[in-house]
């Protein structure tokens, strides 16, 4: 379903985005050279090949890739020239034809360059609304500019971009693991998070994935170890990494002796009673759902 992939899409962008600010470099690779092309008046067979050449649209298809070109707009840039500054409304993916853009953000530090074949931010300024940080350029540049709705509007007719884009920010994702620690740190609503609105948690209003009421009890912690088929039963809310990856329990059920138990690891002790209703909600159904558990006599 595309509109649900779109919102995956977006949530797991823009929680890269903000793994990224935790770094002073941002995670980004350095740039290999500022060759490629500095010309004016690309024609749709140049842009095509500057568009194949980012790892975000490297598995698009043909047809895809052909109707992007077509949408991009080129932009030159003189040196010191000014792409956007922090804050502004972030509307285009930025492709590097030639030159050199670098990336420049005060607090938290950050700074960075991109080269040809490269995206300004990476695949994760797909979802991100706003400039987290200043783009300039180094040198005389040359760009791809593309409209962010023009591409979600290409990726509902096109499942191959969807998955080519996925791939790429998973990607991304993944070379961060190793700096941040954990691949489950970052933003946890930005993430694939889900809870199954049923039984004593049907009263908890909203569809599967958690959204922002959730904000106030975000866990701090994941349980890890649960076979795949628990997670069709016994696991009540669970986290995924990138596009269904390394599942992991948020709430669950658990065998123990002649009983059964119930965890959770969404913080429902820092607020006191009545003051956050989702917590209350979560804490009476997780309750209430104890209270079901079956004992062997």
């Amino acid at each position: 379903h595309f509109d649900f992939a779109r919102e995956s899409l977006m949530r797991i962008s823009g929680g890269l985005a903000r793994m990224r600010l935790g770094l002073e470099d941002g995670g980004f690779p350095e740039p290999t050279g500022s060759s490629g092309t500095l010309a004016t008046g690309l024609s749709l067979f140049e842009k095509t090949v500057a568009l194949r050449k980012l790892p975000i649209f490297r598995a698009a298809g043909v047809q895809a890739t052909l109707r992007l070109a077509d949408l991009a707009s080129a932009q030159a840039l003189a040196p010191g020239d000014t792409l956007y500054r922090e804050g502004d409304p972030c509307e285009t993916l930025d492709a590097v034809a030639g030159g050199m853009i670098e990336i420049e953000r005060v607090d938290p530090p950050l700074r960075a360059a991109f080269g040809p074949g490269s995206l300004v931010g990476g695949s994760a300024s797909i979802g991100t609304p706003q400039a987290p940080f200043t783009a300039r350029a180094r040198e005389a540049s040359m760009l791809l500019r593309l409209r962010k709705d023009d591409v979600l509007d290409v990726m509902e007719d096109h499942f191959a971009l969807t998955r080519s884009i996925m791939s790429s920010v998973n990607a991304e994702r993944s070379e961060l693991m190793a700096r941040h620690g954990t691949m489950w740190r970052g933003d946890w609503i930005a993430g694939f998070s889900w809870i199954r609105r049923e039984g004593a948690f049907a009263g908890i209003p909203g569809g599967p994935m958690l959204d922002m009421s959730f904000s106030d009890v975000v866990p701090r912690h994941v349980m890890g170890g649960w076979s795949g088929w628990e997670f069709a039963g016994s696991v009540i809310a669970g986290l995924v990494v990138g596009w269904i990856h390394k599942p992991v329990a948020l709430i669950g059920e658990k065998r123990v002796g002649r009983g059964r138990l119930i965890a959770s690891t969404f913080r429902l002790m820092t607020t006191a009673p009545g003051v956050d209703p989702v917590a209350d909600a979560l804490f009476d159904a997780l309750i209430a759902q104890a209270m079901t558990l079956p004992v062997e006599s």
